[in-house]
């Protein structure tokens, strides 16, 4: 196998104390880290120049619990299926009400989503000559509870990584899993 095969590398590697996987590219010096448990968060990103300088292009939280507390200021965090504030942590969709979490730090309001601390499965991994890619999912049987009552809707939510040289492609795909062709509200 040549070195050009080998370019590119994924590889299960832990973010300190966290389970995680680095997409590398060997010849560029280019990497990122997404942290499973932490809400498929890339909480790391960085290039190399044509000079071999190694830029950051993410702030990088300083740790995982730094990256608990202020969440959504660091690295890029999966914001679905609510991007923003729902006031009150109340929704009605349908014509249906639906109460989520409260998780704003007074806990009146939903913000950010649901899905942006829990821990989401790999369901496929490559690399080759051109590029490295790690694909993750989560559904509604990987949330809380808690989460799981206030969007109860059948999804699957599917983020492919890939780094190829200089570049990071974030790929989503949502899947509305209804039998009953039930709408779902989501955005990104």
């Amino acid at each position: 196998m040549s070195s050009e095969q080998n370019r590119f590398v994924v590889e299960a590697k832990p973010w300190q104390t966290e389970p995680a996987f680095e997409l590398r590219d060997e010849t560029s010096g280019s990497r990122a880290i997404v942290a499973l448990n932490e809400g498929a968060n890339c909480v790391a990103w960085s290039v190399a120049t044509s000079k071999g300088q190694v830029v950051e292009i993410l702030e990088t939280p300083p740790s995982p619990e730094d990256l608990r507390e202020r969440r959504f200021r660091a690295g890029i965090p999966v914001l679905w299926p609510f991007p923003g504030r729902v006031r009150n942590a109340r929704y009605q969709f349908q014509g249906q009400e639906h109460q989520l979490p409260r998780t704003d730090k007074g806990r009146v309001h939903h913000i950010h989503g649901i899905v942006n601390t829990m821990p989401w499965r790999v369901i496929s991994r490559g690399s080759g000559a051109e590029r490295a890619k790690l694909g993750l999912n989560i559904g509604p049987f990987d949330l809380t509870e808690e989460y799981h009552e206030g969007f109860p809707f059948d999804f699957s939510l599917s983020l492919t990584f890939t780094l190829k040289e200089r570049q990071l492609i974030i790929d989503t795909q949502v899947h509305n899993s209804s039998k009953k062709r039930q709408s779902m509200p989501f955005g990104y």
